[in-house]
């Protein structure tokens, strides 16, 4: 009977050391593939990341070039605006000189007129026709 229980306590700690063993086997290869995920998570996480930072690089240098466009179309509309102020002064000038010239025109026309009504009345009352 002692023999019994020592055989039957033998087999418990053998089948308990098999569960233990098994068990250490299926931690270790999930362990095993844990470790194989999370290498490939990583591996996949740095590529994502150098593929963004290649994005983000070309990214600013594209916002660098289209903050010089800007620029320069800012410089080239004030440097418009700037110009065609100037073209509306000079086509102010030139109509104010226009209108004077016009003005002054119609005055020595009127003056002229004037002249011209005041001679020929004069000139009649000097002038006598000649008879033959």
């Amino acid at each position: 009977m002692l023999w019994d229980e020592n055989a039957k306590l033998r087999l418990e700690i053998d089948t308990a050391k098999n569960q233990k063993q098994e068990m250490e086997k299926e931690h270790f290869e999930d362990n095993a593939l844990l470790k194989e995920k999370h290498d490939h998570l990583q591996k996949t996480i740095r590529e994502t990341v150098f593929q963004h930072n290649e994005q983000l690089e070309v990214l600013r240098v594209e916002n660098t070039v289209l903050n010089s466009k800007l620029e320069n179309e800012q410089q080239n509309r004030g440097r418009l605006e700037a110009e065609v102020e100037s073209y509306r002064s000079r086509l102010a000038t030139a109509v104010q000189d226009h209108e004077h010239c016009q003005t002054s025109k119609g005055d020595l026309q009127l003056a002229s007129q004037r002249a011209r009504d005041e001679g020929f009345s004069a000139g009649r009352s000097f002038y006598k026709p000649v008879e033959t």
